[in-house]
């Protein structure tokens, strides 16, 4: 992520936390002031104008009941007692019973029945009122109860963007557009709005801190047992100085600012180099960390490819088959899982090897082995493709000339002729006890000076004057928009009619696919190369039956 992308967006982010803070402190408020309104209204039962004339006529009525009761106890005692008491309760009964009958006759009056309509009526409007308040600060309190779970829900949204921007991870080229957007929905209070367009943020979600500090643990470990081999591989390279120059600005290329201001601080080549690698260990000194991941898998191979021809005797074809195999196997193994891992947006990675047999492709196009290369991750967009063409060489010399081959009968040099499809590998050798160097990668047609023969049989080119190691090459080359390594793919263009020279019948008879994004395009291209190195050749068919050759790794390479 640009510096200047990630200060817009740090800023976009920042108001929109201040907006939703804003409003969720509204919202609590509210909730609160609702939540203390409703404890004060008091809650009445409707009534009728049967009920209200029972409550007129209570106190007469209870009178009535009194002077009954006591007329009853009165009739239970002796006569002596009847005689002297009986009239009077019986008096008593009679005024209540008079009573109660003016009082019936009053409310059955024109005046008490419209006063007590009216009396109805204004108790039922205010019974009405208080539920009617009560109901619409129940409303409030439920609209604030919702919007607050889901401020809360876009918050648990926006906290791993807020790790992405922190800690330097992608996001996507219109986050800063969409977080304004989000600001002013939140500004109208719309959460329901600020979270839809949420939905449509892209971003890295960042591995925990702990997978981070396993991975680092991992690339120190292999950089400390690769330094402590000595003269073999990634230690031996460090005399090739024009190699380690070009692979370590090819590098630095693709690191963050204060890498390339640290590592530049060292005036020798070769302490660059070292101490890039250094830098190197950690995903997050790279811009973008598939490139890391690549870079690993590219470093393991190199090194164990370097050890093993230390002990052995180079053969091209041989050496080739040894070191696809070996950089297959890293792909699929370290490469693969971890960009898996690192948690972009709809990322899965297609990577693998495979063999057709037969040597018609390598006669016609002078290349032993393609690489299509198809990413779409975390702002890295690459197709490219290259032919690559191994040889052995030899304290620094290696043998580039051929015999013509092919129905035009040329040379692998004039067949090589595409200045920036086509590469030649070195598999690096060491005579009298030299150093094994890891393999490097040339442009073809830098090995080619002006009174070069391309049609001589034996060419002998110095291998330590250009070039890359092939872990730079590979990660930080191919796999790079801006390296101008590589020959980029336009749109309209097809990845094997360009490795096949417009011949898609001969394509490379080894392949290398590296493929992560998930896009359609990366499928199509899974399921086209399968089937052409399926039904082209007998090569990858018995290898798959003996269950030791060359495969596609990751979801739908078999399908």
């Amino acid at each position: 992520m640009h510096a200047a992308l990630s200060a817009d967006v740090m800023i976009s982010f920042n108001n929109v936390q201040t907006q939703l803070r804003i409003v969720v402190d509204q919202m609590s408020f509210s909730l609160k002031e609702a939540k203390a309104a409703q404890s004060q209204l008091t809650r009445l039962p409707r009534t009728t104008e049967e009920n209200e004339l029972k409550t007129d006529l209570r106190s007469p009525i209870e009178e009535l009941q009194k002077a009954r009761q006591q007329l009853r106890e009165l009739e239970s005692e002796g006569r002596l007692g009847r005689l002297i008491k009986g009239f009077s309760a019986r008096k008593l009964v009679a005024t209540a019973e008079q009573v109660l009958a003016d009082q019936k006759g009053k409310a059955s009056g024109p005046n008490e029945s419209a006063r007590r309509k009216e009396q109805v009526a204004a108790h039922n409007r205010q019974v009405e009122d208080v539920a009617r308040q009560f109901q619409e600060l129940s409303q409030k309190m439920e609209r604030a109860k919702a919007w607050l779970i889901a401020g809360k829900k876009l918050q648990e949204q926006l906290h791993p963007l807020e790790q992405a921007l922190l800690r330097q991870g992608w996001v996507n080229g219109d986050s800063a557009a969409l977080l304004d957007e989000i600001q002013q929905h939140l500004t109208r209070s719309d959460i329901s709005a600020a979270l839809q367009v949420a939905g449509n943020l892209l971003f890295q979600t960042m591995p925990t801190t702990v997978q981070i500090e396993k991975w680092i643990e991992e690339t120190v470990r292999l950089r400390t047992v690769a330094c402590s081999e000595g003269g073999v591989g990634f230690t031996a390279l460090g005399s090739f100085t024009s190699v380690v120059s070009g692979s370590t600005e090819l590098m630095l290329a693709s690191c963050t600012r204060p890498v390339q201001q640290a590592v530049h601080e060292d005036l020798e080549p070769a302490d660059r180099w070292y101490h890039l690698a250094h830098q190197l260990t950690r995903p997050e000194h790279v811009m973008h960390w598939v490139q890391w991941a690549l870079y690993w898998a590219g470093f393991q191979t190199a090194q164990r490819f370097s050890k093993e021809l230390s002990l052995a005797d180079a053969h091209e074809e041989h050496s080739t088959g040894a070191f696809l195999s070996s950089f297959r196997a890293e792909l699929e193994r370290w490469a693969g899982p971890k960009i898996d891992s690192m948690g972009f947006p709809k990322v899965t990675s297609f990577m693998g090897t495979l063999a057709l047999g037969g040597t018609t492709a390598e006669a016609h196009l002078g290349a032993d082995f393609g690489i299509i290369v198809d990413v779409n991750v975390g702002g890295l967009v690459v197709r490219k493709v290259a032919l690559v063409q191994g040889k052995v060489s030899k304290n620094g010399k290696a043998d580039i000339g051929s015999k013509p081959s092919g129905p035009h009968k040329l040379t692998q040099l004039e067949k090589l002729n595409d200045p920036q499809r086509d590469f030649y590998a070195f598999y690096h050798c060491g005579l009298r006890q030299a150093s094994v160097p890891w393999p490097t990668v040339d442009r073809a047609c830098a090995l080619v000076k002006p009174d070069t023969d391309v049609q001589a049989g034996s060419i002998i080119v110095s291998t330590r004057e250009n070039g890359w190691d092939w872990a730079s090459f590979f990660a930080f080359g191919l796999c790079s928009e801006s390296s101008g390594v590589g020959r980029m793919l336009e749109e309209h263009e097809d990845a094997l009619a360009v490795l096949g020279g417009e011949h898609r019948e001969l394509l490379p008879s080894r392949l290398i696919v590296v493929a992560a994004g998930g896009s359609d395009y990366s499928f199509e291209l899974q399921r086209r190369v399968q089937q052409h190195y399926s039904t082209i050749g007998t090569g990858y068919k018995r290898a798959m039956d003996k269950r030791d050759g060359p495969k596609m790794q990751g979801p739908g390479w078999g399908r």
